[in-house]
């Protein structure tokens, strides 16, 4: 993710884009209360507010607004819309409180099923390693996305890209099979890059521990 910072270091909360599913621009966002909250392992979220009329005037993009749309954060990401709450008080207080994930947060709508990998069985495909750009028949990243052409393989640390483990699920979700199983399998973090659809791994020893402690713009001091 890159933040744009003014000159005393602290971050501008970048323009709110709504998009089609086809990442055609619709226009910019009159949008308040605007929160950001970035995970480094998991779903990044974004929360926002908008008005049926503003300034007197009716909010042009308001009824655009849906479930089935999209919010890009320009240098930053696409976020999937995932809830609307509408708040009215009169037609003229009318409000939408907004939440969006981060693009990734798709690959949980997409499954694998009857997946088999070097288990030695007849429905088993063997000989399978983690990363292989030469035979993608034999490479467990290109296996487990080929449902998702959108997504391209990006970094993959070359400690991992040998390695093969055993895999038999009836299914499961994509995203949460990459970040249960095969982390844990391959002792390794997967990195979202949901502004260019693009996925990076690293091995758990190159990228620091996991605090579990989250930083957003809701609770970001000024200087830590």
């Amino acid at each position: 993710m890159r933040i744009t910072r003014d000159f005393f270091n602290n971050p501008i909360i970048p323009d709110y884009i709504l998009c089609k599913a086809n990442r055609e621009r619709m226009g910019i966002l009159q949008c308040t209360e605007k929160t950001i909250d970035f995970k480094f392992n998991d779903i990044d979220e974004i929360n926002f507010t908008t008005y049926l009329y503003m300034d007197g005037l009716k909010n042009p993009s308001y009824d655009a607004i849906d479930v089935l749309k999209y919010i890009l954060l320009p240098d930053v990401g696409f976020y999937s819309i995932t809830s609307i709450n509408i708040i009215s008080e009169g037609t003229e207080f009318e409000s939408k409180n907004v939440t969006a994930k981060s693009y990734e947060y798709l690959l949980g709508q997409k499954y694998l099923e009857e997946f088999t990998v070097n288990m030695g069985t007849v429905e088993s495909i063997d000989g399978v390693q983690f990363y292989s750009l030469r035979d993608k028949s034999k490479s467990l990243l290109h296996l487990i996305l080929e449902k998702c052409p959108d997504w391209k393989i990006g970094h993959i640390d070359a400690a991992l890209q040998t390695m093969q483990r055993s895999f038999e699920i009836s299914r499961q979700d994509i995203y949460s099979f990459l970040n249960d199983d095969v982390a844990t399998a391959f002792e390794c973090f997967f990195i979202f890059d949901a502004l260019n659809n693009t996925i990076n791994v690293y091995k758990e020893d190159t990228v620091g521990k996991d605090t579990n402690i989250h930083v957003s713009y809701v609770n970001l001091l000024k200087n830590t």
